[in-house]
């Protein structure tokens, strides 16, 4: 049985995560929080609802831990336990907002500004030949 590893980039570490506990609750063992937390990593996780993004004290505000056992039957594992289901509907509301945002300001508020830049230097150069002519 191979041991699971999360992607661990410089900026944060991603787990993509495919049984939940129950319902939208899923569990990211303690030692990961505890490398994430030395390193000051993002926690950006993948679950089968979407994509969430913490950092280690965002994370830990709405976790619970809870100890299983696996491995060790003497030891517990601790996992810490949240629902990521809010924290990604509110991911994809904020995402759904930039995107607009951004295309509004890409297509019509970047065309307007520079037609209306246009404009003004026409103006400009037209009265510069008209100085010009007197």
């Amino acid at each position: 049985m191979t041991e699971y590893h999360p992607i661990t980039t410089s900026t944060g570490m991603i787990f993509d995560l495919h049984k939940p506990i129950y319902g939208s609750h899923y569990g990211i063992w303690k030692k990961w929080l505890d490398i994430a937390k030395a390193r000051n990593l993002n926690i950006i996780v993948n679950t089968q609802f979407g994509t969430a993004t913490y950092t280690y004290s965002s994370y830990m505000k709405g976790a619970v831990l809870k100890k299983r056992f696996y491995k060790n039957p003497d030891e517990p594992m601790r996992f810490y336990c949240r629902d990521f289901l809010p924290d990604i509907k509110a991911r994809i509301d904020r995402k759904k907002q930039e995107e607009k945002e951004s295309q509004s300001l890409t297509k019509n508020g970047a065309s307007k500004l520079l037609s209306a830049y246009r404009n003004m230097l026409k103006a400009k150069k037209s009265t510069i030949a008209l100085d010009k002519q007197i």
